[in-house]
Formats: structure tokens, sequence, C-alpha cells
């Protein structure tokens, strides 16, 4: 089977747990795209927290941001051009927030160029917590709103292409994951990114429609494709790729349900699975 196109996710995947790319991984990305397989990082960030390690890693491939809402490609040395985008639709947002209003949980609303986000909790510790996880993880190009953006959005940049769930409770994740799911909006789909995050993305999002769509657009079959991440939102691509591979540091319950097991993160799972499929 020769692989064609590799699909990695960013956070718990290429990355390690401290939000570095592991020098390990380098070398063998480097060769495969040497070797003219398309290197397609797909990720629930959005484009400007990716920019060092596609920069680091010499890459000129698009990528998929926002868990599958935009596909974008290098246009000039500092823009990206969209090739694909998959918006929330605007008659979901009142029943989205009429969903989580009574839960104590961060939106992230997240269009290309922003997002915009509400606390519900005013806890200092809490909000010095979560500031030092939006540097972690290179996601600083955000605006802190008095009220949910999912009321005031008609001043905002629209559309957005994801909203992001968050709390550092479990349970109060979980409650809001329930509450969606329970009303069931017509036209999104929400799904665990983490422990600590919930998804909600339009239904023709996602992260394997994202690379059907490039697959598509070079000629490339689902046998020839590798698939690497290590969440939930992961999965449907992970079982559609002809290897598709659950990362080792992921939750047990997905573990079960992966084709293979890559290992860890932090052993540069990455580039063990490159080696052994795409360069072999």
């Amino acid at each position: 089977m020769m692989i064609k196109l590799i699909s990695i996710d960013v956070d718990g995947t290429l990355l390690d747990n401290q939000g570095n790319l592991p020098p390990g991984n380098i070398a063998p990305i480097r060769a495969a795209k040497q070797n003219g397989i398309h290197i397609i990082l797909n990720t629930g960030k959005p484009v400007s927290a990716i920019i060092d390690p596609y920069q680091t890693l010499a890459l000129d491939d698009p990528v998929i941001t926002l868990t599958g809402g935009l596909v974008l490609e290098k246009h000039g040395n500092h823009q990206w051009k969209r090739m694909r985008g998959s918006p929330i639709p605007v008659a979901s947002f009142d029943l989205i927030y009429q969903a989580i209003k009574d839960i104590k949980i961060t939106t992230h609303f997240m269009t290309e160029n922003l997002t915009y986000i509400h606390h519900v909790k005013n806890d200092p510790i809490y909000l010095e917590q979560f500031d030092d996880a939006m540097r972690k993880f290179s996601c600083l190009d955000y605006i802190v709103m008095p009220t949910s953006p999912l009321k005031c959005w008609q001043d905002l940049e629209m559309p957005p292409y994801k909203i992001m769930l968050f709390s550092e409770i479990i349970d109060e994740v979980k409650q809001a994951w329930d509450a969606l799911n329970n009303v069931k909006i017509p036209g999104i789909i929400s799904e665990f990114s983490s422990p600590h995050t919930v998804d909600v993305r339009a239904v023709d999002s996602g992260k394997k429609n994202a690379i059907a769509f490039l697959c598509e657009k070079y000629g490339i079959n689902q046998s020839e494709v590798m698939a690497l991440g290590d969440h939930e939102s992961d999965m449907e691509l992970i079982q559609w790729a002809g290897v598709g591979a659950f990362m080792s540091n992921g939750d047990a319950a997905m573990k079960a349900k992966a084709p293979l097991l890559a290992p860890s993160n932090d052993v540069c799972g990455v580039a063990v699975m490159i080696e052994k499929y795409a360069l072999k």
C-alpha cells in the first residue's frame, strides 16, 4: 500500500504534552514530504495557532482547521486562502445558547480570523489558568466578551466555523454535551475534542469530510491516506483512512474502536507510524 497523504492532528498527536514539537517528529515528516506525500495538519485550532509547527516542518500543503470547518491553502507569505468552508448555521445559535446557558462553561465562538470568548466563571484563579492554557497551545487571537457571542453575533466577524465549550471540571463538560444532544439541534454535531472540551460544528464539516475533499482534489484514494489523532473528533477519519491510528495517550474507550494504536505523542508516535507505513 502506498501512502500519498498523511493527516496529522496537532495537540496530543504531533505535539507533546507541553505543546511543543518534538525534534524526533521533524525528520520523518520532512522525508515523507520530500517523497511527494501530502502532509496535512488537521486540527481543531485556528490557523494562527499552528504557524510555528507548519513553518518548522517546511510544509506547503493546505491545512484543515477548526475541526474541519475550514480548509485553507497558503496564499503568499502571510496569507491563507479559503478552499472549503462549513459554517455553523445562524439558526442554531439561540438553540445552542438556550441549551447551555445554565451550565458554568466557557464559550468559544470561532471564526476564520478571531475567537470570541465568553466566561461564565469570574474566579481569578480560573481565568489565570485559562490564559495559561491558551498561551500553551498558541491560541492567542481571541477577544473576551461580556456577554455570550451566541447572543450578540450581529456585531462580530462572521460566520463561525466552530463553537467550543470548555470547563476545567469534566462533569460540566459532560452536562453541556448531554444538553446539546438532548435538544438535537438541526444542522450541527457535538462531540468531545478533549476531556475538557465539546466541539460544536456543522454536519458537513469534520476532519474526515475535509480530508475527503482534498483527496478528490488531488486524485488520492481512501486506501492511500494515513490518519493520526487522539480524540473523538479524529475517530471517524481514523476509521475511514487506509491506515488509521489512534494515539496511545488518547481516551481508553476510543482506543478500543481504533484500527491501529500509535505510540504516545510524548515518544514521537507520529514519527514511528510514518517510518513504518509511509517510508518503508
